[in-house]
């Protein structure tokens, strides 16, 4: 599709607040310009038959695809991963650090920031994600707690330096000595946190989301759950109006009615669903190591 201006047409085009049928999208110069039931006889008309043409996605919490992984600290993993999203419709996506020691955290956040700059073909790299070092052995899911570490703005500090302007997420369990003052600087520097891997209870989730905390980590998965003498962290982040809950809702990770229950405590403006993929997205089944 070289032409400056055309036309795509579908079975249905997703809008943000409606979907469109018996209509074609007009592309100007790479953008988006407009929607209508009367194109222009001089432009070509791409026409998909009864697909779908909906936004880009934005996976906000994302690992690795085909072989790569952010931890790998290779630009040429980065390009991998933004290339393989790129061709399932994600346009933009944060990659995400999992537990691995100090110095390769440091290396692989160094490469997100040159990615962040630089930019490979595929989907947009929006910044870094540490998924890491700062949880709790109670619910720490796959990740290895030798690497773990006490909060400390020394280390956040370095790894904020090592992005060198591109981290965006810092994940960690609220029970930790010092959390809540570190969540205060995160926030500071313009970083948001999220909240999983803990054993927090009601009480210290909400104390951290009221410290500027923003919501909860996969909900229900590597945190305390619902227990009706004990709400536990999950409880916390659903009851919370502010509170943003990733979710994988992959059918495996959460029972159907668990999806259900969440959709109505936040609705669609509070819910991030994310993929969550490892190095091992893909790729043909198989055993992979995360």
């Amino acid at each position: 599709m070289s032409e400056s201006a055309f036309y795509v047409k579908a079975a249905a085009i997703y809008c943000q607040d409606r979907v469109l049928k018996e209509h074609v999208m007009l592309v100007e110069k790479g953008r988006i310009s407009a929607f209508t039931q009367t194109p222009q006889a001089d432009l070509p008309v791409y026409d998909y038959g009864d697909a779908a043409i909906i936004p880009g996605l934005i996976d906000l919490h994302i690992h690795g695809r085909e072989g790569c992984d952010v931890i790998d600290c290779k630009m040429s993993s980065i390009e991998t991963i933004s290339c393989s999203l790129a061709e399932h419709g994600v346009t933009g996506f944060l990659a995400t650090t999992v537990t691995t020691d100090w110095q390769q955290t440091l290396n692989a956040m160094s490469v997100i920031g040159q990615a962040y700059v630089q930019q490979p073909s595929g989907a947009q790299v929006l910044g870094g994600y540490s998924e890491g070092l700062f949880f709790s052995e109670v619910h720490k899911g796959a990740h290895n707690q030798d690497y773990f570490l006490e909060l400390s703005q020394s280390h956040l500090e370095a790894m904020i330096n090592a992005a060198n302007g591109s981290l965006k997420v810092v994940a960690l369990a609220p029970e930790k000595p010092g959390a809540n003052a570190l969540i205060k600087f995160l926030t500071e520097q313009g970083i948001r946190v999220m909240l999983g891997h803990c054993d927090a209870n009601y009480e210290q989730t909400q104390s951290a989301l009221e410290h500027g905390a923003c919501g909860g980590v996969h909900v229900f998965n590597g945190m305390r759950g619902i227990h009706h003498r004990d709400p536990g962290c999950a409880g916390a982040v659903l009851m919370n109006d502010d509170a943003l809950v990733e979710v994988i809702a992959d059918g495996v990770h959460l029972h159907p009615a668990i999806l259900q229950l969440i959709y109505k405590l936040k609705g669609p403006q509070k819910i991030a669903l994310i993929s969550d993929c490892i190095n091992a997205g893909g790729l043909n089944d198989g055993q992979y190591k995360l």
